[in-house]
Parts: C-alpha cells; sequence; structure tokens
C-alpha cells in the first residue's frame, strides 16, 4: 500500500472517441496503490453542500474533494493530508450526539444521533440487531441452531454507538465488548446500560489474539484513514474462521447519490473512504478473508419521507415529536405508509446492489 500527504498533483488528459478523457496522477490510493483518479464531488472550505463534479473537471485547490481511483473502484477524500486520526476527538464531541443538534438542518436528514436514544427507537434497533446477530450465529456454527457451546459467544461490536446491538448480544447470552472513540457513546454504554465498552481506536485497545468469535464493523470503515489496517487488527483478534459483518454506505453507486444529489452530504472530514460492492470485496480478500454472502439494504420510502420534511423545513419538528404522543404518532403512521407502499421499489433496488447501504458477510481464512 502507498500512501503520501504532501504530494505534486499532476494533471493528465487525452482525447478518447472525442471526448476529453482527464485523470490525476498520484500515488495514494490505500487499497491497490494506484495513481490514476477521477474527481467525483467538491465541498467548498464553510460550504453545507457538496457538488458533482463534471466529467474532465480538475481538482479544485481548496476545500474537500472525493476522487475514485480507475483501477479499484475505491473513492476516497483528498487532499489525504486532512485524514488524520487526531481529527476524530473534533468530530465526535457531545454535538454529535445530542438531541438539540436535531433543529432541521440537512445533516440531520438521514438519520438522528441523540443520547440517550427514545425508548421506542432502541428498542426496535435491539429487535433488528438480534435477528442479525442470529443470522451470524447461523454462519459461525454452520447450523441454524443456537451456539452448542459450553462458553457464550464472544462478541465485539467496534464503533457500537448507542450500543444497541450489545444490548441484543446479551440478550441472546452472548459475551459483548463494544470499542468507540465518542465519549458521550461510550459514557451512556457505561453508565445507563452497565456494558463493556473500551474507549478509543481499535489498534490502541490490547486485545489478545482469537478474542472474538463475531465481530460487525457497521458505519466505521468509511471513516477509517487506513481501512486495511483496522481490518488487519480485526483479523488478529477474531477466533478461528471467526466471522466479520460490514456494514458501510453505498456512496457511490446507491440511490442516495442518484436521486438526492442536491442533499448529497455524507463527505469529508466524517467520511474518508467511498466504497463499491468490489472495491469492499477486495479490501476484505486482500486482508485475509473469504466471502459469505453480501447485498445493500435501505428504505427510500423513509428518505423520501425525510428528504421533504427537510425541504419543507420541517424536519426539526418532525424529530422532536416523533416519539411522543398525539402529532408523533401522525409522523409514524405516515412514514409506515410511505415505506410499505415504496417497499417494493426497495426490492428492486437490493436486487441491483443500489441500496443506500452495503453489507458483507465473511469469514476469517
Amino acid at each position: 500500500m502507498m500512501a503520501s500527504s504532501n504530494v505534486s498533483v499532476e494533471i493528465a488528459g487525452r482525447h478518447v472517441n472525442g471526448v476529453w478523457d482527464k485523470a490525476v496522477h498520484q500515488p495514494c490510493c490505500r487499497l491497490c496503490g494506484g495513481s490514476l483518479v477521477e474527481p467525483l464531488y467538491h465541498r467548498e472550505t464553510g460550504a453545507e453542500f457538496a457538488v458533482r463534479l463534471t466529467v474532465g473537471s480538475p481538482i479544485p485547490t481548496t476545500g474537500y474533494t472525493i476522487v475514485r481511483c480507475l483501477a479499484c473502484g475505491l473513492g476516497f477524500a483528498f487532499p489525504q493530508s486532512l485524514q488524520p486520526d487526531a481529527h476524530a476527538d473534533e468530530l465526535y464531541t457531545d454535538e454529535y450526539y445530542k438531541s438539540q443538534m436535531l433543529s432541521g438542518r440537512m445533516d440531520d436528514w438521514i438519520s438522528k444521533k441523540q443520547l440517550p436514544p427514545p425508548q421506542r427507537q432502541f428498542d426496535s434497533c435491539v429487535h433488528q440487531d438480534e435477528k442479525l446477530l442470529k443470522r451470524l450465529q447461523s454462519i459461525l456454527t454452520g447450523v441454524k441452531a443456537p451456539n452448542s457451546e459450553q462458553r457464550p459467544i464472544r462478541y465485539l461490536d467496534v464503533g457500537c454507538g448507542s450500543c444497541e446491538s450489545l444490548w441484543a448480544a446479551r440478550k441472546l447470552g452472548w459475551s459483548g465488548v463494544g470499542t468507540d472513540i465518542a465519549k458521550p457513546a461510550i459514557e451512556f454504554g457505561r453508565s445507563a446500560l452497565a456494558l463493556d465498552i473500551r474507549e478509543g481506536l481499535l489498534g490502541e485497545i490490547d486485545f489478545p489474539e482469537s478474542s472474538f468469535d463475531i465481530v460487525t464493523l457497521r458505519e466505521v470503515l468509511e471513516h477509517s484513514p487506513e481501512p486495511s489496517e483496522l481490518l488487519q487488527d480485526i483479523h488478529r483478534i477474531l477466533s478461528r474462521s471467526g466471522v466479520l459483518y460490514v456494514q458501510v454506505p453505498n456512496d457511490l453507486e446507491g440511490y442516495r447519490a442518484r436521486i438526492f444529489s442536491r442533499a448529497w452530504h455524507l463527505i469529508p472530514p466524517v467520511h474518508l473512504q467511498y466504497f463499491t460492492l468490489q472495491s469492499l470485496t477486495t479490501l476484505l480478500v486482500m486482508n485475509g478473508f473469504a466471502i459469505c454472502s453480501c447485498g445493500t439494504i435501505g428504505s427510500i420510502g423513509r428518505e423520501v419521507l425525510r428528504y421533504a420534511w427537510w425541504r419543507l423545513g420541517l424536519l426539526g419538528v418532525v424529530d422532536r415529536t416523533y416519539y411522543r404522543p398525539g402529532l408523533g404518532l401522525a409522523v409514524r403512521a405516515m412514514s409506515r405508509a410511505t415505506y410499505e407502499i415504496l417497499r417494493p421499489l426497495d426490492r428492486y433496488l437490493d436486487a441491483r446492489l443500489m441500496g443506500s447501504t452495503l453489507w458483507i458477510c465473511v469469514r476469517k481464512l
């Protein structure tokens, strides 16, 4: 792998079938070491939105740019000097997890991050996570039945956030540990739920080899400056034939980028890597994993409605009342109806790997 933070950018271009084809030569791809990239999106310093760059555009000299490696398809943030781990403490402060942030800003359009989470929301997430963990257990044991071993399954949730997965693991009788760098999330897991939460990046925590049977890595890999290093750490602490579940935004090929480009905001410095299923699969195989299953998920009905609330300036009001009686009940009913109406479209998009979220389940080789 090659990486460089202070490199000169050389622009080269050529005509192919009458179309100007321009690429940037920079040996910086974390996946393949490729030097040919194309710019996709740009966000000017201080701007709320990113803009899609036209084919052949040079990389802007200010702000953030998302580029894609032409060799392997991995997208990543440029310049890479903006990616040090030191930014973590600045990004995931109390502002990242508090109800006051639900102000109807474009940041709130996709998801609501607040601690403590509303009980109804927490319970719903725990129920969904419990089903996921049971599927991972069936892959680990080879049969769709409870674990036959005497000891409980050893489970690690990297970037555990508001801890729904760890609570689901406890309900299943597993031995669960979480890691996070956001102090509000750590404090919530330890104090409110009495869970085992370790603070810091995974590479900084001294877990012994083969410590865990199942690891989940959800909405984390895209935040990592060095995704290969993170996967190597997970490979080391997984038991033989242990199971890893990875989930990342489908930022380059999903429907969000295609349909909701006006609200596009999953950009640096919060997200640093931008995966396709091909680049994610390649990355996992390169780091010692075998693919079990993969696909995409998403709810376009939910996002259409949230997008509409946001454009009407009502998103803050909706989120503050969503889990309360009265108006909240009406809003939830409207959300459910929109979800059901557009569910066939979800199936269509997932079948074509265009859902909003990529997921992949792998085994340690």
